[in-house]
């Protein structure tokens, strides 16, 4: 009777690939995420009614303002922690840090046009009553501090949220190519027969001689590994050309043959016995070989995509050559970033004038300075979240051409 060792499987609630120290923190994440940023949505509404209805003081809504700030990122960072496997919490952090950053003093300002608690700073101050003006400019003072307090704590909460996203989405490509790389040995592994002991160690771009499924013996007698060309160059492999797979039946020892049936059956053929001499039928098979040469690839192609070694010869040219993508990643950025900067120059500019407009009409308050929400730090940042995202699409286009498309 064999053991049940299904019965000692240890369960958890998070996927295999999470290491054993790492799964109750993604468990707790996973459990708490949605009771923080819930909280955090709720304190945001109830704050913008009584900041629009003037409900509650300035003093009074500071507190609140900090409240939702520390739910927010740790709810979102907690986000990020127990979804793991998905990028959303990640490119959402971006957008939300991208928006908080250069939305927000716009936003306050419009917070200002509805607020009574927040009223628009005068331009002068009424001078019928001393007293009235006393308070009036009080009030002002209180109006613009607040207003600067909001935008300063949307600017910190953007900085938060885009220092953990792009952490987040580092870490992710990270697994996603480690977890691709895992795939391509498993695959790779799954093609091997553990009782071939005698393979060649593959180059940086295989040949078809180099891949587990060429027998030793089979090797030394193929005439594409003794011209050292390419079955899929040729136009002539084991697993394609029934002519080549009966001429290397016939070529080695009886006890070969059976491990070879597979190209055989593979390539359509039955095992064809003959009396002619090893160098008749390799003479033969050489002048066979010649004709199919001439066969256009668009012919042949479509028995190269459906043949083992071909496409182990893919998994390695993507295992070897996949680091391109960084390369490449670095030098588009490298050539698009004049034309990125100009942009980002155009936009911080545009959107500068549109602030100081907002200053004079007194929508904003008269001690806001539009220039130093368009730090250049945040520029280096943007660029740093738009490279990441192109290094998505250039590692999956390296993965779409090498295993896919198979060129």
């Amino acid at each position: 009777m064999g053991e049940n060792t299904r019965s000692k499987t240890t369960h958890r609630d998070t996927d295999d690939n999470v290491p054993v120290w790492a799964a109750p923190i993604v468990m707790v994440c996973r459990a708490i995420y949605l009771f923080l940023i819930i909280p955090a949505l709720i304190l945001i509404v109830v704050a913008f009614g009584l900041i629009v209805f003037g409900k509650s003081s300035a003093t009074n809504l500071s507190g609140v303002i900090n409240m939702i700030n520390m739910l927010t990122t740790l709810g979102f960072l907690a986000w990020c922690i127990g979804r793991y496997d998905s990028f959303a919490p990640g490119w959402t952090g971006v957008v939300l840090a991208i928006a908080f950053n250069y939305g927000g003093p716009y936003a306050v300002g419009q917070l200002q046009n509805l607020s009574k608690l927040i009223p628009q700073l005068p331009g002068n101050v009424p001078a019928a009553a001393a007293n009235i003006a006393h308070t009036a400019a009080a009030r002002t003072d209180v109006a613009a501090g607040f207003a600067g307090q909001l935008l300063f704590a949307l600017q910190n909460l953007a900085f938060f949220l885009i220092c953990i996203s792009i952490v987040r989405l580092l870490i992710g490509f990270c697994i996603k190519i480690i977890n691709s790389q895992i795939a391509s040995a498993e695959r790779h592994r799954s093609r091997i027969d553990t009782s071939n002991k005698e393979t060649l160690k593959p180059s940086l771009i295989p040949k078809c001689w180099q891949m587990s499924r060429c027998r030793p013996n089979v090797r030394m007698t193929c005439p594409n590994y003794i011209d050292r060309i390419n079955c899929w160059k040729r136009r002539s492999g084991c697993f394609c050309d029934r002519e080549l797979a009966n001429y290397l039946v016939n070529s080695v020892a009886g006890g070969e043959a059976q491990e070879i049936m597979d190209m055989q059956v593979a390539a359509g053929g039955t095992q064809a016995g003959g009396a002619a001499t090893v160098q008749g039928q390799l003479a033969k098979i050489r002048g066979h070989m010649k004709g199919v040469e001439k066969r256009s690839w668009s012919l042949q192609k479509k028995w190269c995509h459906e043949c083992p070694l071909f496409l182990e010869h893919q998994e390695y040219k993507y295992k070897n050559l996949h680091w391109l993508s960084w390369v490449a990643t670095l030098a588009i950025v490298g050539i698009v970033y004049s034309f990125f900067d100009q942009a980002y120059t155009a936009m911080t500019q545009w959107l500068t004038n549109e602030m100081t407009a907002l200053v004079t009409q007194h929508v904003l308050p008269e001690n806001f300075k539009p220039n130093e929400s368009m730090n250049s730090d945040f520029k280096y940042v943007l660029l740093g979240v738009l490279t990441l995202l192109l290094l998505g699409y250039v590692i999956g286009f390296t993965e779409t051409l090498f295993l896919k498309w198979k060129v």
